[in-house]
């Protein structure tokens, strides 16, 4: 499997939220995604380069982790650029 796909994860649903973020916390460490998402890279402060790579690393991450949804949890979350916010369930990324 090249670095570009993504492995079969079974789709996040309303009731196995235990097991896909197990699941997606390895798929974002695979692609060095998981630093944006698990708070150890921050957003740079300045614009320019740094700030450029970073917004779209944390699109890539963003991608990755919707790509995993069923089509009916993707409307409950909203994508941003430094953060994933669930709305159900009351926790982000």
């Amino acid at each position: 499997m090249s670095p570009e796909q993504t492995p079969c994860i079974v789709p996040f649903s309303e009731i196995n939220y235990s097991t896909w973020s197990k699941d997606m916390n390895a798929q974002l460490h695979s692609k060095a995604l998981w630093g944006l998402v698990g708070d150890t890279e921050t957003c740079p402060t300045a614009a320019g380069d740094e700030q450029e790579k970073w917004d779209i690393k944390a699109i890539k991450a963003a991608g990755e982790i919707m790509l995993t949804f069923e089509a009916d949890c993707r409307v409950q979350w909203t994508l941003g650029l430094s953060r994933i916010i669930c709305s159900v369930h009351g926790k982000s990324w």
